[in-house]
């Protein structure tokens, strides 16, 4: 009676390390999280505008309008959309004549901006880059400018550009996720080379 092959690929991972296989994994679902499809959130759930002023957590506020939008891509892989503001004033953080905030791409569920015209912002840094939704930034009337006020004190005018900029595609923050992808290849490269190493040793 002869002897029931058994398969190449339980030979060669018999005996690696637990901690391996979990690397293994996790670098998996990394790459299944950044490739796949972004589900969008069934809505939008967040505190009002007024209550975000209150918190006083913006690394930039400032009142301005849009004037380009690019598509762009998240760390996750979710759509999201850059957009660069030409600043009238701003009452905390740099005072810039140009600045891009990258919001969610869908207007609805999403909370992505859909407001054109003047407008009030509460943009995020995570050390990177910018970020605002519609939970944090709301048409310009004398409501909010008077909120704006209470909470900043009076804001400073943002120097006027001769030749305002557009987006360029090549400055868009989705090169985020080429460098999450590089940062996965060489885990899952590392993890096979232990693998080998230690298949080696047996």
């Amino acid at each position: 009676m002869q002897d029931t092959p058994v398969p190449i690929a339980t030979t060669r991972f018999q005996g690696v390390p637990n901690t391996l296989r979990i690397l293994l994994s996790f670098a998996v679902v990394c790459l299944t999280v950044m490739l796949g499809p972004a589900k969008p959130a069934s809505a939008c759930s967040c505190v009002s505008f007024d209550a975000a002023i209150g918190m006083d957590d913006a690394a930039l506020v400032f009142t301005g309008q849009v004037v380009d939008e690019q598509s762009a891509v998240g760390l996750f892989g979710e759509e999201q959309t850059a957009l660069l503001f030409d600043v009238d004033q701003v009452f905390k953080g740099d005072v810039l004549p140009q600045v891009v905030v990258n919001a969610p791409t869908d207007v609805g569920a999403g909370c992505g901006i859909g407001v054109r015209g003047p407008m009030a912002v509460l943009a995020y840094s995570d050390g990177q880059s910018l970020s605002s939704s519609s939970c944090s930034s709301a048409s310009l009337d004398a409501t909010t400018l008077d909120l704006l006020v209470s909470q900043y004190g009076p804001g400073e005018a943002a120097p006027t550009l001769e030749s305002p900029g557009l987006l360029d595609e090549s400055g868009i923050p989705g090169l985020w996720v080429a460098g999450a992808l590089a940062f996965v290849a060489a885990l899952v490269a590392g993890i096979f080379v232990a693998v080998r190493g230690q298949t080696s040793e047996q």
